[in-house]
């Protein structure tokens, strides 16, 4: 979301709920969950599958992610770089199940290397 963290307590005071849900995205787990405690506060609803998706990853509720869908997709495909391992090899896992294919080069390397840590995890 570039170069400097969302003030998800700014945008919380201001009542500003498009820039939550987009600070829902951010690579920063801090912003995310910053973002949930905020829209959570604010009694916000998701309008559709696409925001439950990132609301449920944000949340780290993976196990309920994956019934979404397509719309996880995108959420899994982050969870890909997340710095804990655990979480990445859940995103592996779940692509898996939905026999995603990654679409460029750098989604691939993030899933192969995700999908390596998950089968030494199980091995």
């Amino acid at each position: 979301m570039g170069l400097f963290k969302p003030n998800v307590e700014k945008m919380k005071a201001k009542g500003d709920v498009e820039g939550l849900i987009k600070a829902l995205k951010d690579n920063n787990k801090g912003v995310r969950k910053a973002a949930v405690e905020a829209l959570g506060e604010m009694k916000w609803k998701p309008k559709n599958d696409t925001e439950t998706a990132w609301y449920l990853a944000a949340k780290g509720e993976w196990g309920e992610l994956i019934t979404l869908g397509k719309p996880a997709v995108g959420p899994f495909v982050q969870a890909l770089t997340d710095d804990n391992k655990d979480v990445r090899t859940a995103a592996a896992y779940a692509l898996a199940v939905m026999k995603w294919k990654p679409k460029n080069d750098t989604e691939t390397a993030w899933y192969l290397k995700a999908t390596a840590e998950l089968l030494e995890k199980i091995s």
